[in-house]
């Protein structure tokens, strides 16, 4: 079954890191490492998991696209 859910202004967006983790391509650990290097380094995130070969260029585009499908609310569940 497929349904769309309607957008709710209040509902809280979810981050790429946290995806990146729900979806066990990263770690939690992982993750609190990459924020440091984001926070030290000013890069996208998903770029620095790219680059230490954490996380494919094909996940990574795949999941942005699902950040951004979720946080308009319009993501399709199957």
């Amino acid at each position: 079954m497929l349904t769309a859910s309607v957008p709710d202004t209040n509902q809280k967006k979810i981050r790429i890191g946290e995806l990146l983790v729900q979806k066990k391509l990263i770690s939690y650990y992982q993750l609190q490492m990459g924020l440091e290097l984001q926070r030290i380094h000013r890069q996208k995130l998903g770029e620095i998991f790219v680059q230490k070969n954490l996380l494919s260029l094909e996940d990574l585009e795949r999941m942005l696209k699902e950040q951004y499908w979720r946080n308009t609310g319009f993501w399709v569940i199957d």
